[in-house]
């Protein structure tokens, strides 16, 4: 979503030449990019699945129109020997190595929410083994296009300091111009609202209230914003890291429960790799970006991953333990349940 609003703002920017951005205009296109999803899952939640497809067939197509247009209108390509051996340090750090580590962690970002899908398991049909063939499905070719992607932007990119000092700060505009920007910027949509709903309406109000009330700390604070999303990114490789330690360590104890999907032989090796990637992009994503570091550029993410882990454990152990009830314990109710209500019906009927 950031993106779609930067993209919005770039747009304002290349139309109207005094433009200049302020922090509110961030947060009203949140909202209004947040008011558009309400629409999207619900009104039109019916043809979602219509959209995707249009969604999917433009994101596969628009990868080659986008590289090819760079590379044909780029001025100048940029040396080889620059783009992989020209290493620059801008953030103040003592070696460029440790800058590396450091800037990776925003990039890196792109890297999570494969899981998403996973939280959909319930509604899907055969999801033990439709999800992680959507899962890994949907990285191999993504993953095939996002490098062909940045080896196209690295040396179409250009002089970078110019980049930066123009209008949008965008690599793609200041080499083939935005078509259309124009009509685009005047577009808008008034999808018709149908009566009845088939999706779980509260929770979809409550997640757009509570993400319009955090794009409200952009009015006071954007650091405050930037150490909240931070915290998002921490707390989900957090996630990651214990996951993949709890599977690692029930490999080397025993076998597995059953599952329709496995890594084979392959998976301790592939879990103890995963986990040593992850943990240095951790590590990291709690350092602040440049030096020195002030009360404004201070990565505040440590202090509240640390409250939120500590608020986390005392509720864990004074109440969350007593009534959780994991997704394998319903499992074993629900097929317990089948299985006397099946007994019962041929005991009674058979």
């Amino acid at each position: 979503m950031a993106d779609s609003i930067l993209s919005q703002q770039v747009l304002i920017a290349l139309n109207v030449e005094d433009y200049v951005g302020q922090s509110y205009h961030g947060t009203l296109l949140t909202i209004a990019v947040l008011a558009f999803s309400v629409i999207f899952n619900t009104s039109m939640s019916s043809h979602l699945p219509m959209i995707e497809s249009f969604m999917l067939v433009l994101h596969v197509f628009g990868m080659p129109a986008i590289t090819i247009s760079l590379w044909i209108l780029t001025p100048s390509l940029s040396h080889a020997s620059n783009v992989l051996l020209d290493f620059t340090n801008e953030g103040g750090w003592p070696s460029k190595g440790l800058s590396a580590m450091i800037g990776l962690t925003v990039p890196f970002g792109a890297l999570v929410g494969f899981d998403c899908s996973i939280h959909m398991s319930e509604e899907i049909q055969d999801a033990s083994i439709a999800i992680p063939r959507a899962i890994m499905w949907s990285i191999a070719p993504n993953a095939a296009m996002t490098f062909f992607m940045i080896l196209t932007l690295i040396f179409c990119i250009g002089d970078v300091d110019s980049i930066l000092n123009s209008k949008t700060g965008e690599a793609i505009y200041s080499a083939i111009g935005l078509p259309a920007s124009g009509w685009l910027s005047k577009v808008t949509l008034s999808p018709f609202i149908s009566a009845g709903w088939n999706i779980p309406l509260r929770a979809v109000c409550v997640s757009i209230v509570v993400s319009c009330l955090l794009s409200l700390i952009n009015l006071g604070s954007a650091f405050a914003l930037n150490a909240i999303n931070s915290l998002g990114v921490v707390s989900t490789l957090s996630s990651y890291c214990i996951t993949i330690s709890c599977l690692i360590w029930r490999r080397t104890q025993g076998p597995l429960p059953n599952r329709r999907w496995s890594l084979g032989k392959y998976g301790v090796a592939i879990d103890i790799g995963a986990l040593m990637f992850l943990t240095p992009f951790w590590f990291f994503a709690f350092w602040p970006l440049t030096l020195p570091v002030t009360l404004e550029n201070m990565n505040w993410s440590s202090v509240m991953f640390v409250g939120a882990f500590s608020i986390s454990l005392i509720y864990y152990y004074f109440k969350a333990r007593q009534v959780y009830q994991g997704p394998m314990v319903l499992v074993k109710r629900d097929k317990y349940r089948i299985w006397y209500s099946q007994k019962y019906v041929s005991i009674r009927y058979g």
